[in-house]
């Protein structure tokens, strides 16, 4: 619905908050119209949505005001986020791309960009806690670069809004290439 009824980010928060929030999926989604963007959590265990509109946004896998005791290693991967972060005036998407390869606190879990455990052999590797896609883009271009897998180990595929998508992205063949 907010795809295709919300041309705003206004318009996309007064729809969500028009619903009651235990009755919607938990999802975080990045909201970005011509001259606006927002980060919305929408956690409906806590009946809450929590809206960051900071000018740069970072999360991993779990709510950032979320109570859940699983999160150690996403809040960990979000405050390394935001050590890079510290004291930069600009940012372009090669930095961004360049923070989501980081690898401090690694291997494993805690870098932002997640690694199986040493010593994993796939297909096992595949099915750990590991960074299975990369999103970079920014409010009011409609260039979104994703990187599928590892950000270290795979190149950004450039994708804009009303191309066609990529097929093996579409079909899932990526994903199947990843795995043999």
């Amino acid at each position: 619905m907010i795809l295709e009824e919300c041309a705003t980010v206004d318009e996309a928060r007064e729809l969500l908050e028009s619903h009651q929030t235990r009755h919607l999926c938990g999802q975080t989604l990045f909201l970005a119209d011509a001259t606006d963007a927002a980060l919305l959590e929408v956690d409906p265990v806590a009946e809450r949505i929590v809206v960051d509109d900071d000018p740069v946004v970072t999360r991993t896998n779990h709510f950032v005001n979320g109570e859940s005791t699983q999160t150690e290693s996403s809040t960990d991967r979000r405050e390394r986020s935001l050590e890079l972060l510290e004291g930069v005036d600009r940012l372009d998407r090669d930095d961004l791309w360049a923070f989501a390869q980081d690898h401090a606190n690694g291997p494993g879990d805690d870098s932002i960009c997640r690694h199986p455990e040493p010593e994993t052999d796939e297909p096992h590797a595949f099915g750990q806690l590991t960074t299975a896609s990369t999103a970079i883009f920014e409010g009011g271009s409609p260039v979104i670069e994703v990187g599928m897998g590892n950000p270290c180990e795979t190149e950004r595929t450039r994708c804009e809004f009303g191309d066609e998508i990529p097929t093996d992205f579409r079909t899932g063949q990526r994903w199947l290439d990843r795995l043999h």
